[in-house]
């Protein structure tokens, strides 16, 4: 029955065998942020690449369903990059 309980003397509080951890939370902020700056920039370029798409499209219906659902992806994609982006944001306590 020793067994179990012999993780619990690798332990010692007394001694400096702990990995030290640092906030890096700072740093985790500035690249996240980084990365839901480049996801805007990238989506604002696909909608114009899709509203011009769909002047240029002639009204063929191919070009225009192509178009329009260019342009539905990518505000899907914008509101769950915003959505993440509020989470991280309240998850580090940075509102």
């Amino acid at each position: 029955m020793k067994l179990p309980f012999a993780a619990l003397n690798l332990i010692d509080p007394t001694k400096d065998n702990l990995p030290n951890v640092t906030n890096t939370s700072g740093d985790l902020q500035k690249a996240l942020t980084l990365v839901f700056v480049i996801t805007g920039a990238i989506s604002l370029m696909m909608l114009v690449i899709a509203g011009f798409r769909y002047t240029v499209s002639a009204g063929d219906p191919n070009q225009v369903a192509t178009a329009r659902r260019i342009i539905i992806y990518t505000t899907i994609g914008l509101i769950v990059s915003a959505m993440a982006a509020t989470i991280v944001n309240v998850v580090l306590g940075q509102t």
